[in-house]
């Protein structure tokens, strides 16, 4: 599909079009010029991850939101959803709804820290993929080249309701990785732990040890994870 960076970058151009007042084909260097770049730390699942599964990771990613892309093609109102598709030929279909939050992103470079962004590799869908925090990594299309705004006249309200998991949200994942210090007997025990889901934020912990009862937790905040609870 693709070949070197420079060449793809030279013919690159992100194209959306379909209920729009005018169509957009914008290259890589019109994005980070014409937009503001924003940074969002974001959690990718696959939808076939089993509880406890390594099928999930996690980066900062950088480029623009894509509500600020479709708010200056002057989307129209009728649109209900739009049809990604990637360089690949892969498509998937998502809700105006999904596109418009502000956390959704035309993504362009990732790293594990800030200081470490770059440009994103080939393989996580260099030169520009969709990225919308909660859904499933198969409803983020990779090497994206191709976005058509669509008028569904309520269609995708009926095959919601008709297909688990069309829409893509994530379902709840969660897990202990670890202890903060030896087992003990008496007082308390520090784990270490996850949860991510579609963004609704988590809001109380419970534990079961042997089988035994389920019993309350208290929830400590962890700065490294930006007040996410741990």
């Amino acid at each position: 599909i693709l070949g070197s960076h420079e060449a793809d970058l030279a013919s690159y151009r992100l194209k959306i079009g379909g209920a729009l007042e005018s169509g957009q084909s914008l290259s890589i260097a019109q994005l980070r010029s014409d937009f503001e770049l924003v940074r969002e730390k974001i959690t990718l699942s696959c939808v076939g991850n089993s509880p406890n599964g390594l099928l999930l990771s996690s980066s900062i990613f950088q480029g623009v939101r894509v509500r600020d892309v479709l708010t200056r093609a002057g989307i129209d109102e009728r649109a209900s959803g739009a049809l990604i598709t990637g360089l690949d030929g892969f498509a998937s279909y998502q809700a105006v709804e999904e596109l418009m939050r502000p956390e959704s992103l035309f993504a362009l470079d990732m790293g594990p820290t800030e200081e470490e962004l770059a440009p994103l590799p080939t393989d996580h869908g260099f030169p520009c993929r969709i990225l919308t925090p909660g859904l499933y990594g198969y409803m983020q299309p990779k090497w994206i080249d191709n976005i058509q705004l669509l008028d569904q006249g309520g269609y995708t309200g009926v095959v919601t309701k008709s297909i688990p998991y069309f829409e893509g949200k994530m379902q709840l994942s969660s897990g202990f990785s670890t202890l903060r210090s030896g087992v003990t007997t008496e007082g308390a025990n520090e784990v270490l732990g996850y949860a991510f889901g579609d963004g609704r934020a988590i809001v109380a912990v419970h534990i079961s040890v042997d089988g035994g009862p389920w019993q309350p937790t208290e929830i400590v905040y962890n700065e490294i994870d930006d007040g996410l609870p741990s």
